[in-house]
């Protein structure tokens, strides 16, 4: 927060919050957001090689039962789901372009 305040504006910052734990002045300063939705798939295959890889979180077990973890939001990140849900959800009562990554990259 302090480096966020010391940077110049306009400020761009990233962040992987999900909606509901962005800071309110973001919707009270009505700040310019940028989504970017990535599919499931992607998003499973990802977090487990991540989580594999990285000694710092817990293992992720097999694949299969990473998959079933992660279908039911129980990963270490929370619910796929309900993130890119919660953003879809408000789209249009914010400042919020969304996006798939997918298209992006087409």
């Amino acid at each position: 927060l302090d480096l966020a305040n010391k940077m110049p504006s306009p400020r761009t910052m990233k962040t992987h919050l999900p909606v509901q734990m962005v800071p309110p002045s973001f919707w009270k300063e009505n700040s310019k957001i940028i989504y970017v939705a990535r599919n499931a798939k992607d998003c499973l295959v990802s977090y487990y090689h991540f989580s594999r890889m990285n000694k710092m979180v817990p293992d992720p077990g097999t694949w299969e039962e990473y998959i079933e973890a992660f279908k039911n939001g129980k990963v270490l990140w929370g619910s796929w789901y309900d993130h890119v849900k919660g953003w879809w959800d408000i789209k249009d009562q914010h400042r919020i372009l969304y996006l798939f990554y997918e298209d992006m990259k087409e």
